[in-house]
């Protein structure tokens, strides 16, 4: 496999049609749980548990409450993790204490964690989890065991912008637990600053040659595997994790930002569909289907797609939208509709690389208009 620094693939414009867009290799995720089984610790303190998310630092009673944590003395801490669906997360999910792995979710997301060896002073407790934001809670770590547990409550991991599907996949649950570790072992590699991504793909395809229907670490392969440029064994990695679980719509986004870089316009326009099935509410997939509709000349869906990226709001993010519908409207002779979006798609992006070949257009259609009433009023009654 060849090294490359990183697998963001370079941004391209819509440029006088021209299709093309950004690679996506990023994860997913769930939503907010509201309610969870206590934590079963014996000998803890006698805080109450509440619910904590990764926004709760806006809210004044939990800023409140997190000052009084921060005066909290302890070496150890228990909690309970939920995800937006108030199911536990599964895999289980790695906390992190001082910057250093400490343990792990239980099936039932609960855990109990002792805080590593070193001064007493302040350290953030870290849940993280692939397609939600981190959640970090500040505690102060003592030099003395006490024997006592501060009760953290309810942590619920909240989804990445933007983000809507499962974070998971239902085969997951079958991984025999050596398949389990390696793939826990090489999510833990990937998600280092610096990341050994041949290390992590190796790790990945142990746990597939433990359980060759393992989706997440599929999808985990396939991104390790773009990362090292390997293109070609991404792909594959990716169609298989699709073929093991058809529900579970990260290999679907990751397959579909590499169709869309290779101009493969008519296996990005299926992946784009199947993922608006299980997704219909994710915009970067309703705009790639717009774009691979348009270039392949099926301008009915590619309108539809545009217009609904419009409709919901996603214009601003996605300003082609309006370029698209600018030029099908050209094309089927409807100009004043082709001005207004070719202008709407100038007031959102009027730097881009099409921006003087649109607004030469817009000035030949009016001086078509104005020609046309000169002559209109020149023929009189």
């Amino acid at each position: 496999m060849r090294g490359v620094g990183g697998s963001q693939g370079r941004r391209c414009e819509l440029g006088g049609l021209c299709i093309s867009g950004v690679l996506l290799v990023g994860l997913a995720s769930s939503a907010v749980a509201q309610s969870a089984d206590k934590a079963e610790t014996n000998n803890t303190d006698s805080t109450d548990s509440e619910t904590w998310t990764s926004e709760s630092h806006n809210d004044p009673e939990h800023r409140r409450n997190q000052m009084l944590r921060n005066l909290a003395i302890l070496n150890s801490a228990s909690g309970v993790v939920r995800l937006a669906s108030g199911e536990a997360p599964y895999p289980p999910v790695e906390v992190f204490f001082c910057e250093q792995p400490v343990g792990s979710t239980d099936k039932r997301g609960r855990f109990r964690v002792t805080a590593p060896a070193g001064p007493r002073g302040r350290c953030f407790l870290t849940i993280q989890h692939p397609g939600m934001k981190p959640l970090s809670l500040t505690l102060r770590r003592s030099t003395q065991g006490s024997g006592r547990v501060f009760r953290l409550g309810v942590l619920v991991l909240e989804p990445l912008p933007g983000f809507e599907g499962r974070v998971t996949s239902a085969t997951t649950r079958e991984a025999p637990k050596a398949a389990l570790r390696a793939y826990q072992k090489g999510m833990r590699e990937q998600a280092k600053p610096e990341p050994d991504l041949e290390k992590a793909a190796a790790r990945f395809e142990e746990a597939v040659a433990l359980f060759p229907r393992f989706a997440e670490a599929l999808n985990a392969l396939g991104r390790a595997r773009l990362g090292l440029g390997d293109i070609e064994g991404s792909i594959l990695a990716l169609e298989t994790s699709i073929a093991a679980d058809g529900d579970f719509p990260l290999p679907y986004r990751m397959l579909l930002g590499i169709r869309m870089q290779r101009h493969e316009l008519r296996p990005a326009a299926v992946i784009a569909a199947a993922l608006l099935r299980l997704t219909p509410g994710d915009g970067q997939a309703r705009y790639y289907h717009a774009l691979a509709t348009f270039g392949l000349q099926r301008y009915d869906e590619a309108a539809a797609s545009a217009q609904a990226l419009i409709d919901k709001g996603s214009g601003e993010r996605f300003p082609q939208a309006f370029q698209i519908l600018g030029e099908i409207h050209a094309d089927r002779g409807e100009i004043e509709e082709a001005a207004r979006n070719f202008l709407a798609y100038l007031d959102l992006a009027p730097d881009s690389p099409s921006a003087p070949q649109i607004r030469e257009r817009l000035r030949d259609w009016e001086n078509a208009e104005a020609i046309l009433s000169d002559g209109k009023g020149a023929a009189g009654p």
